[in-house]
């Protein structure tokens, strides 16, 4: 059995805001192999969403920015995942 991180999720479905700024940008799947199985493409999909979270932080923290509270808005905060 090989490591699910064979598969990787490039999240960029409809552009990006934080930290890329970029509306062009687009997603992808690499990795993916004839063995490739549904729970692989499921877990590259949510690994990719959930290092997003912290991609995103990390640059407004950067910035100088402190946070009290922090709150996920979008399409993504609403799986049971």
């Amino acid at each position: 059995m090989r490591p699910p991180d064979d598969v990787q999720f490039a999240r960029y479905l409809s552009g990006e805001r934080t930290p890329h700024n970029d509306a062009h940008v687009r997603g992808s799947l690499a990795g993916i192999s004839t063995s490739t199985t549904t729970q692989d493409l499921t877990h590259a999909v949510l690994t990719g969403v959930c290092f997003g979270l912290p991609d995103g932080f990390e640059a407004i923290e950067a910035t100088g920015a402190r946070f009290g509270t922090l709150y996920a808005i979008d399409g993504g905060v609403g799986s049971r995942y």
